[in-house]
């Protein structure tokens, strides 16, 4: 996998780097389910771990898609691919979800990294864009700090 897994009463949870995530029993090591995401075009190790709590699996890919699953059986809640959103801590809820922008002059596949909370802020890294900055109530976005170069990691504060 790409990074390490994530435990949930008696699943073993995890996306490897091929997009697949997959619940297997910890007793056992037995299919539970599995969740085919977008492929993605590069692959790296160490991304982030699957998140969970008894009513809600959400699962990175190493695409940058995100998608929120029943534990239960791997059912899709919500995904995002491609945009930043609010989710409610204790349902699960989408609160909002604001497309994150790309760069017209540029081809291919559009990096996004963090966000990062500072001042008041969502940090976007963005290798389109530079730094975008995002209101973390509304998911409006305020503005953006151009870079030439873009960014390659999650801002740093």
């Amino acid at each position: 996998g790409s990074s390490s897994p994530t435990i949930l009463g008696d699943l073993v949870l995890l996306v490897a780097r091929d997009s697949r995530a997959w619940a297997l029993e910890a007793a056992n090591g037995r299919i539970r389910w599995q969740v085919e995401g977008v492929p993605s075009t590069a692959t790296f190790a160490g991304g982030a771990g699957v998140a969970a709590r008894p009513d809600l699996v959400v699962l990175p890919h190493p695409s940058g898609e995100v998608r929120g699953v029943f534990p239960q059986g791997g059912l899709v809640r919500w995904r995002t691919l491609g945009e930043i959103l609010r989710v409610e801590a204790s349902s699960g809820a989408v609160i909002w979800r604001t497309a994150l922008p790309r760069a017209e002059r540029r081809r291919g596949v559009t990096a996004f990294h963090g966000p990062v909370l500072a001042g008041g802020r969502l940090l976007v890294g963005s290798s389109d864009n530079g730094i975008l900055q995002v209101d973390p109530a509304s998911g409006a976005l305020l503005g953006t700090i151009p870079l030439e170069a873009g960014v390659a990691s999650a801002p740093v504060v």
